[in-house]
């Protein structure tokens, strides 16, 4: 979210997710620029306020939802003739939602409304807006342009179908939200509630979702208000970025032997999922190593900086690592030109990649580069080690092998990493620990590895065949 249009500060508010029932926030927080200044609850939902605000800021939350479908097919309501105070708002005619408006009361005779049970009725609306042509956002629509124009986006249809549930007495709100599509998207998404026996039920006559809700749904707000709000005269720009994660429940880490250990010491279940890829990284390793030829610095090396750059992301964690190399590999000579013993020459190195980190996590910070700040994830004692090898190299066998063997190492990191995203196997691992079994196996049969590596038929391939002498 960032305001645009002049270089003074500014104030914006949204609603972030609610807990409840149906969706479970499980992580969130600001992981680039200002922080939230104010959040509170009101009727509409939770508010998070920002003031003041000069440059761009990111709010991150992760959050489990589940899918939620009600059986109304053997229930007969009534529609009641008085409502608690609690609903009285949920009746009114507003500028918006007009079902006082004669046309809303004309569709309404003509849907022969009048004297249904509230199902029944609830059907015969949803399939009447169900029926309505659906068309892309283009702003706030109400409820009679909608009917009148026999065509509406997701909020038209939302508040021609809460104006028909009013109308006739049956308390309707809109809701707010998004439909979790993995992707980049700026259209968030408006569906209804109907309130039956004191419970609120979902409808989406949009989608054509009846009395069910998709897990994807996630709810930020109740009522008819907007997602956002800002100071007049600045533009606000926003966009959400949307990326599907599977996750095993705590408690289904709770019901597993191994596991019960660390949920009871109160243990987050990355750092188990971290101890459980670096067996898997490491088989990769050993694969690409031994079967199909390649040179890394070490074996556990590459899997231990493939699980840190989880944290950093892929790019910026294989810049970093580069940077890094090549300033050891520049330090290196220099160090050996005043004769010191291994382990102090180490730890100067280790001084040096340490140094780097806090600079990057510095620049980062200061130029809004929030990716740059996780650096310091990266476990510096591994990468100082990989760094000391790597200008060892250039020493014994010049430059171009030494790089040869970090573009490999590389190569390796990035099939690792890439393995060890998999949430299916994280989950599968932490489900199913017997699959070590698995891996042990595949490591004991690739112990007895006796064939050409794939790399060796690429080298050896423009070797001449002497021929034989009898």
């Amino acid at each position: 979210m960032e305001l645009r249009g002049a270089n003074e500060s500014g104030d914006f508010r949204t609603y972030l997710p609610l807990g409840d029932a149906r969706q479970q926030v499980l992580e969130e927080g600001v992981i680039q620029g200002q922080g939230v200044d104010v959040i509170s609850r009101d009727v509409h939902g939770r508010r998070a306020s920002w003031r003041q605000v000069t440059g761009p800021v990111q709010y991150r939350v992760v959050v489990r939802t589940r899918a939620v479908k009600w059986d109304l097919q053997d229930n007969v309501l009534g529609i009641p003739s008085r409502h608690s105070t609690q609903m009285q708002d949920h009746l009114l005619s507003t500028k918006a939602i007009q079902s006082d408006h004669p046309e809303i009361a004309a569709l309404s005779r003509r849907l022969e409304l009048e004297g249904l049970d509230a199902i029944e009725a609830l059907r015969r609306i949803f399939e009447e807006v169900l029926a309505l042509d659906g068309v892309a956002f283009k702003g706030t629509t109400d409820a009679l342009t909608a009917l009148r124009l026999g065509e509406a986006s997701c909020n038209g249809k939302s508040r021609l179908f809460v104006a028909l549930c009013r109308q006739i007495g049956l308390p309707a709100r809109l809701v707010g939200g998004l439909i979790l599509e993995s992707g980049d998207k700026r259209t968030s998404h408006q569906w209804v509630e109907v309130n039956l026996r004191n419970q609120w039920i979902p409808f989406d006559a949009l989608n054509g979702h009846f009395a069910t809700l998709p897990a994807e749904y996630l709810t930020l707000y109740r009522g008819d208000v907007g997602l956002f709000g800002h100071t007049a005269g600045l533009p606000l720009d926003y966009g959400f970025s949307i990326r599907p994660r599977l996750r095993l429940p705590r408690e289904a880490l709770g019901e597993h032997p191994l596991w019960r250990a660390f949920v009871d010491a109160g243990l987050p279940a990355g750092a188990l999922g971290f101890l459980l890829l670096l067996p898997f990284g490491a088989a990769i390793v050993a694969f690409m190593r031994n079967v199909v030829g390649f040179q890394t610095f070490g074996l556990f090396l590459p899997a231990l900086i493939a699980v840190s750059m989880k944290g950093t992301g892929l790019g910026i964690g294989t810049g970093a690592f580069f940077i890094v190399l090549f300033a050891v590999a520049a330090l290196h000579p220099i160090l050996m030109r005043w004769r010191l013993l291994y382990t102090p020459r180490l730890v100067i190195l280790l001084v040096a990649v340490v140094g780097c980190y806090l600079g990057f996590s510095a620049w980062g910070w200061q130029s809004g580069q929030i990716g740059w700040v996780k650096v310091t994830l990266f476990p510096v004692v591994v990468v100082a080690i990989t760094a000391e090898r790597f200008a060892r190299e250039i020493e014994e066998v010049g430059w171009t092998d030494a790089l040869s063997k970090a573009v490999q190492t590389l190569i390796v990191v990035v099939l690792a990493f890439f393995a060890m995203q998999s949430t299916t196997a994280e989950a599968m691992l932490l489900a199913f620990p017997e699959l070590f079994l698995w891996i042990v196996a595949a490591m004991l049969a690739l112990g007895r590895w006796t064939g050409i590596r794939v790399l060796e038929f690429v080298r050896f391939r423009f070797v001449p065949v002497e021929g034989s002498v009898s």
